[in-house]
């Protein structure tokens, strides 16, 4: 069980859990215990607690607003330093004891018992007795006689003891006494303290504070003034302490020389082991508050006269019924109380959970006392069932037998709710007129009260000045909505829930401490370790059919066919050959291609092949080599690699020596023909909209043909008349016309290091990359980069020929002719494939195609990236006008069109993949500052490096950290400027005029020419739009940076590595910092010119493992994906974190003033109405829930304690 020091400052609303950070004041004007387990009572039924075992837990109290009541408004003057009032002695003159009132004298044993009955107070009061010998030459209510006294009460001597502390625990009886109820705390009585036998004291009575308060300031007033059992020592010598009867006694909390009620019910106690009286209760209480005859004052004076005379029978309830409502039967503590009448002839006491036949009854006799109270704790009731007892409804029955063999039973019927409630992140309901505040369990009503809730502007513009909340509605048990007064602005609010909103049993929500220490994982872009999976995600998807792109949120949808019936000879789509073809048309600025041509420098040598540079060595290149090769093979009818003859099954083949085409050539002439393979047309059906488009891709592919000559130069050219023979014209047709059917015959094993298993058709593989390509085409017109993990993507390698044998047959035909003659035909095949459509046509905003974009979006909006998605249904076909339709060729020319719109009566899949312009949520951001040289006007020089878990930056300080500084590099007609992180992202486009232009204008100027002489070079300039200034040199390499008077020069030597970073004020030289680097060229030290030396040393995977300097002895661990996963300093764990694949953060331990430190659990939720990361404190359970439309802009952020803000 967990137990909590009493001692410490604890929160009244948790209930078993660490504490929240909003706990009550010490100086709420009632004194309302901040740690209280009270027994509840409604009279006439008795509720007792048992005063040996002890079983401190944490529950909950009411509000102060509830205790807030007129007999104590008058008396809200906190802790007031003054001088000594009127109404005290004045005179030094020695006072005789004996002669005042409300003296007691220690009995013979020495031992004095109090026993704590009743608390009507709203006050954190505190009572001690007080030895009054040697206090004769201080005047009673003096400031010295005050301090004295506190000093003896808090001296745990004969001088003194404490016996009640309202503040930490509660009454014995619990219930109504003329007014509501505000017992709460663990009871902790009787208590026997010893004194002198026959030393003469007194009570002491601190309304609302403590002792150690009067001994620091004895001069307090208020609520703070301390109340003697010596009216002497009293506010105008006033008696506020009643005697009831022999040994019951009841204090008035609230000075009678003020507003006082004279209920005389605040305090109510037992004392024995002292003799003496007080002045009696019925002269002092107010007539219409004696509560002598209420039930339970009459209970009260029969305990304290020992009047137990009761029928024999079983009383059981909860010790501390929580709920809002004490008869409800709802509360967080199952601790049990009870009673069995008639004690003495008891024989057999017993208890079990639930009240089916099978389970089994536990002996309990052993908790029965002398008087027949007895108590099960919790642990006891747990002890009982066998196992934890968990939240619901419960059931114990109870059964006596008596010496007579009497029986009876009981059974108590109960709900438990040990669960805190909180105030839970969800949908933002945040508008102009009203705010929904959503709580994670049904609430008492009084949770609906206007002061619960304070509403305040949070941004600049507000000046944090309070929103009037006009009117709280209960949209349902766990639902609130608050309305303003006026409209609200467009910013950012601060709701702040009071702790008194409580559940139905009572549990409060400043459960737990607030969490306010946390990584904020805010939204960044995503890079080469976020999408380290991004392969698998790709294997869900099919020949690739389309392509969408939502610009507002920067995500990249590909989209297949959703058919059982694809191709068996097309392997899954892969993300390799997606990148190559992309690099291909982004970087090379044209379609992917391969060609096999003799070789000039041997044209009777074998034919080489070549590729376009981004398909050179990759499945790609092999693929188009492959299927070029046999396209080849066809048309010859032997393989120019096995030297085997070839056939096809497919109807209608016929190779270039069919004796069908024998006759048409010149005879012993070579005939040189060209075939290769491109896309006939490539289809785009398009709904394009402001920010979202759509384009479905369909591509047939075709054989071209043509004669060819070589060249004076022994090279192969078109021929003056490129019209090819009959036999190749032939081919191309047959060869176009059955490509479906030739790519099911042709089967080949992929290279191994493609790590594609089984067979696949290069002529299927052919046709999907074309359709890859044309999706990079779609993007490139839209004026959509290729992104950048694109170009840190690596490729696997794949062995490809350069070189294939010549593909030369010769077919010999001997006839019988007049001369004799043998006739000889050579046929040389040329030719490639290329990717490149000949036709693209172009039908747009097809209502069918509108209808499934906006089914699309409407599914993706709410789909993490690299997540996969299914949608489309059967949306009919519909005519087009002419002016939906729009087709042209590479050279422009305008072509008819009469193909039927698609049918879209299919669904599709789809794979979401970032560009440049999309964040995620979830990546760990750390960052270190290893050297700072001061520098003029505050300014400073710094070596800063960081580390974020998206990305693997590989560069001077190895895969993981990195400075993070920015380059700029052409691509292809384009400028990027970026940083390792993304911290900094731009991109520079040509306009019309050749000025390159940012896609960011409102950020940045075109990009210019520099020249500052601190750096000593022209430079290409990035300017911001708010001075700042980066300098590159024609490598793409960073040479400084200028903002405001203060520029940072970076020196290279001749490896191009910085050397030298210099800090510039004005044109002041003020500070420097020299960097060396190890054989691997990673940096090892750096040096400032204030001569502090920082050293670097790396693991055996080229990873930071130890920096030393400044800062101290800093080494970190990594996980398999580069990731940092620990932090020491000085020899001292500091931090630990775990990660998914993605690289966002799951959990940090940091340490702390604790021993075990700090874990927080971090997950992140896609929901309808956006995405949520929710971090939660593993210890306390205290949440933070963070609410991000679908855009990534915050909504909503809730803390479980209750404080949310907004953003509207």
């Amino acid at each position: 069980m967990e137990t909590f020091d009493l001692n410490q400052d604890l929160n009244p609303l948790s209930v078993n859990s660490h504490l929240d950070s909003h706990a009550l004041p010490d100086n709420n004007p009632l004194g309302l215990p901040k740690n209280s387990t009270p027994l509840e009572l409604s009279t006439p039924d008795i509720e007792i607690s048992d005063p040996q075992v002890i079983e401190p837990t944490l529950t909950t109290v009411l509000s102060e607003a509830d205790l807030w009541e007129a007999d104590s408004a008058a008396n809200t003057t906190d802790l007031i330093t003054h001088q000594p009032d009127q109404n005290t002695f004045t005179s030094l003159e020695a006072f005789s004891i004996d002669d005042l009132t409300g003296v007691f004298t220690v009995e013979p044993t020495g031992e004095i018992t109090t026993d704590f009955l009743f608390d009507a107070g709203g006050y954190k009061s505190e009572l001690a007795i007080i030895s009054l010998e040697g206090m004769e030459n201080l005047s009673p209510g003096s400031t010295a006689f005050i301090q004295e006294g506190a000093r003896r009460g808090l001296s745990g001597s004969p001088l003194g003891h404490i016996l009640i502390s309202d503040r930490d625990e509660g009454a014995r009886f619990s219930g109504e006494l003329g007014e509501k109820n505000r017992n709460r705390g663990d009871y902790n009585s009787p208590r026997t303290v010893s004194m002198n036998p026959g030393d003469r004291v007194a009570l002491m009575l601190v309304p609302d504070g403590t002792l150690s308060q009067i001994a620091d300031q004895p001069n307090l007033q208020g609520i703070a003034r301390p109340l003697f059992s010596l009216t002497a020592a009293n506010p105008s010598e006033t008696a506020q302490l009643a005697q009831v009867t022999g040994n019951l006694f009841s204090w008035e909390d609230l000075s009678l020389d003020g507003v006082s009620d004279r209920d005389y019910n605040d305090i109510i106690f037992q004392l024995q082991g002292a003799t003496g009286t007080a002045t009696a209760f019925e002269t002092l209480v107010a007539t219409d508050k004696d509560w002598r005859d209420l039930d339970l004052g009459r209970i009260l004076i029969d305990h304290a006269s020992l009047e137990h005379a009761n029928p024999p029978q079983i009383t059981v309830r909860l010790a501390n019924d929580t709920g809002f409502d004490s008869t409800d039967g709802i509360t967080s503590d199952f601790s049990i109380s009870g009673l069995v009448t008639g004690t003495s002839l008891i024989t057999a006491l017993r208890a079990k959970w639930g009240s089916s036949p099978g389970s089994n009854f536990v002996d309990i006799l052993s908790v029965l006392e002398d008087d027949g109270r007895f108590t099960l704790t919790s642990a006891q009731l747990e002890q009982i069932k066998g196992n934890p007892i968990v939240d619901g409804e419960q059931r114990l029955l109870v059964q006596a037998i008596d010496a007579a063999n009497n029986f009876s039973e009981t059974e108590l019927v109960f709900t438990l709710d040990t669960t805190a409630p909180k105030v839970v992140g969800g949908p933002s309901s945040l508008s102009p007129d009203f705010i929904d505040v959503s709580f994670s369990e049904p609430m008492e009503a009084g949770g609906s009260d206007l002061d619960n809730y304070i509403l305040k502007r949070a941004d600049n513009d507000g000046d944090g000045q309070a929103i009037a909340i006009t009117s709280v509605e209960q949209l349902d048990s766990q639902t609130l909505r608050l309305y303003f007064s006026t409209s609200l602005a467009t910013g950012q609010y601060e709701l702040t829930v009071d702790p008194s909103v409580v559940d139905l049993a009572g549990n409060s929500l400043s459960d737990s401490d607030k969490l306010d220490n946390f990584s904020q994982l805010s939204p960044s872009k995503v890079g080469k370790v976020y999408l380290s999976d991004a392969a698998q995600a790709f294997q869900d998807l099919g020949q690739l059919s389309g392509v969408a792109i939502d610009e507002i949120t920067g995500k990249l949808i590909l989209i297949s066919k959703d058919d059982d019936d694809d191709d068996i000879n097309s392997s899954p789509l892969r993300l390799d050959d997606f990148v190559t073809i992309f690099r291909s048309v982004y970087e090379e600025g044209q379609a992917p291609y391969v060609t096999i041509d003799p070789n000039p420098e041997d044209p009777e040598g074998d034919f080489i092949v070549l590729h376009d540079p981004a398909t050179d060595d990759t499945y790609v290149g092999w693929t188009l080599f492959e299927a070029d090769r046999i396209m080849k093979t066809y048309s010859l009818g032997v393989d120019n690699v096995t030297e085997e003859p070839f056939t096809s099954l497919v109807p209608g083949y016929k190779n270039l020596f069919d004796p069908d085409f024998q006759g048409t050539n010149d005879v012993d002439k070579a005939i040189f023909e060209r075939f290769w393979i491109v896309p006939a047309e490539l289809s785009r059906d398009q709904a394009q909209g402001e920010d979202k488009s759509l384009t479905l891709l369909d591509v047939t592919l075709k054989v071209n043909t043509e004669r060819i000559i070589l060249d004076e130069n022994g090279l192969l050219v078109t021929a003056p008349d490129p019209t090819p023979s009959e036999g190749a014209a032939y081919f191309a047709n047959w060869f176009t016309e059955n490509y479906d059917a030739i790519a099911q015959e042709v089967q080949l094993s992929p290279p191994a290091e493609s790590g594609i298993e089984g067979t696949v058709s290069p002529f299927t593989e052919t046709e999907g990359m074309a359709l890859i390509t044309g999706v990079a085409e779609v993007l490139q017109e839209q004026g959509i980069f290729m992104p950048d993990w694109m170009q840190e993507y690596e490729v696997s390698p794949v062995d490809v020929t350069d070189t294939t044998p010549k593909i030369t047959v010769t077919e010999t035909t001997e006839e019988e002719t007049a001369e004799g003659v043998t006739e000889t035909t050579t046929q040389e095949i040329d030719g490639g494939v290329s990717l490149e459509p000949e036709i693209v046509a172009t039908q747009r905003n097809d209502s069918q195609t509108v209808a499934l974009s906006e089914n699309l979006f409407e599914i993706v909006e709410s789909e993490p990236l690299l997540s996969t998605v299914n949608f489309g249904e059967a949306l009919g076909v519909q005519n087009l006008s002419e002016a939906d339709l729009a087709i042209s060729t590479q050279d422009g020319a305008q072509l008819s069109f009469e193909s039927e719109p698609a049918n879209f009566e299919e669904s599709f899949n789809g794979i979401i993949l970032p560009t440049d312009d999309t964040e995620a949520l979830g990546g760990q951001n750390l960052s270190e500052t290893d050297l700072v040289i001061p520098m003029q006007n505050g300014t400073v020089l710094s070596l800063e490096r960081s580390f974020h878990s998206f990305f693997a930056p590989d560069g001077i300080l190895g895969n993981s950290w990195t400075l993070d500084l920015p380059t700029l590099e052409e691509e292809f007609s384009t400028y990027q400027f970026s940083s390792p992180l993304k911290t900094q992202s731009a991109r520079f486009i040509p306009d019309e005029d050749g000025f390159l232009q940012p896609n960011n204008p409102d950020e940045l100027f075109p990009l210019l020419v520099g020249n500052d002489d601190r750096i000593g070079t022209d430079t290409t300039l990035v300017r911001f739009q708010d001075g700042r200034e980066w300098h590159f040199d024609t490598q793409d390499q960073l040479l400084g940076w200028v903002e405001g008077v203060v520029a940072v020069v970076y020196k290279r030597n001749a490896q191009n590595q910085i050397e030298t970073i210099e800090g510039w004020y004005g044109n002041t030289l003020q500070a420097t910092i020299e960097l060396t680097y190890n054989t691997n060229d990673q940096l090892q030290s750096a040096t400032g010119s204030n001569d502090s030396v920082v050293n670097y040393v790396y693991n055996a995977s080229g990873q930071l493992a130890s920096v030393t300097g400044p800062n101290g002895l800093l080494e970190y661990t990594y996980n398999e994906q580069g990731l940092v996963t620990g932090i020491q300093q000085d020899d001292a764990l500091t931090a630990l974190f775990t990660y998914d694949t993605r690289g966002q953060l799951t959990s940090e331990w940091v340490s702390d003033d604790t021993s075990d430190g700090t874990t927080l659990i971090y997950g992140i939720q896609y929901l309808d109405e956006g995405i949520q990361l929710i971090i939660t404190d593993v210890e306390t359970q205290a949440m933070v829930n963070i609410l991000y439309d679908f855009d990534l802009q915050p909504l909503q952020q809730t803390f479980s304690d209750g404080e949310i803000i907004y953003w509207l």
